[in-house]
């Protein structure tokens, strides 16, 4: 940095200079072996070195901790920092990723298949969504008004899964059930109902679905009545339940884990 870009650089407010580094720092993630960037980053920060106050000196501490390893997880602590200096609340999709994800997925189809019926929150559709991908289930059915993989929100939470899940939608559970029940596919229920069977007592054998209801009201008991099983993860503290896309992480682990040692 000559004489005058320095000049003109701490005639900035911090808050400006905060700004323009976390912009430079978000486009080191892309590249951390980007020599014109590092030379840029470290003359803007050594010459915040005399302003003498804890924001700057804790940022020239990062910014060296940063240099000597050359990490994306030291990078995100540096930009986590100006988040909070700036003010910032970061949204997920903000965070480096530290590993591309993959460009196929496995063959194998994990046979569950998840009903959302009249989920209201388009960010628990994409939650849900995101985590079957993960699971690499075999579809969902949408029932009602459960906001659908087109949906702006949803495809904002899913970073990308709406695309690789087989989805279908029901305008009611009645019309999802005879469906499933047409393909010898078990109906479960997860729900915090009486007389409900403990997630871990509940034993896969054969292809299954697991129905999830509205955030509020659950599934009501003429849902209930259409299932084979109703299941229910255990709670210890104050409250009885979890978020919906919580519980569906829950459940879809430990039924794929039984699935496993079923095939074993």
């Amino acid at each position: 940095m000559n004489f005058f870009e320095k000049e003109k650089w701490l005639t900035l407010s911090k808050k400006r200079r905060w700004f323009l580094l976390r912009k430079e720092y978000q486009k080191l993630a892309d590249n951390l072996s980007d020599e014109a960037l590092w030379t840029s980053l470290n003359n803007k920060v050594l010459a915040l070195q005399n302003d003498f106050d804890r924001h700057s000196t804790r940022l020239l501490s990062l910014h060296n901790i940063l240099v000597k390893k050359k990490n994306t997880a030291q990078l995100n602590i540096l930009i986590l920092f100006l988040d909070r200096l700036l003010e910032h609340s970061p949204m997920e999709s903000d965070f480096l990723i530290t590993q591309q994800d993959r460009s196929t997925k496995s063959e194998t189809l994990f046979p569950l298949i998840v009903v959302l019926e009249n989920i209201r929150s388009a960010f628990n559709v994409g939650t849900i969504l995101r985590t079957a991908d993960c699971l690499n289930l075999k579809e969902i059915h949408f029932v009602g008004y459960t906001p659908t993989p087109d949906h702006p929100q949803v495809m904002k939470t899913s970073l990308g899964a709406q695309d690789s899940v087989v989805w279908h939608h029901f305008d009611t559970l009645s019309d999802s059930i005879a469906v499933l029940k047409s393909h010898q596919v078990m109906t479960v229920a997860l729900e915090t109902a009486k007389n409900s069977l403990s997630l871990r007592e509940f034993q896969w054998s054969q292809p299954t679905a697991l129905i999830l209801g509205n955030e509020r009201f659950g599934l009501n008991e003429s849902s209930l009545e259409q299932c084979d099983q109703v299941i229910t993860i255990p709670t210890y503290g104050i409250k009885n339940s979890l978020n919906v896309g919580h519980a569906f992480a829950i459940a879809g682990y430990e039924l794929q884990r039984q699935w496993e040692l079923s095939i074993e």
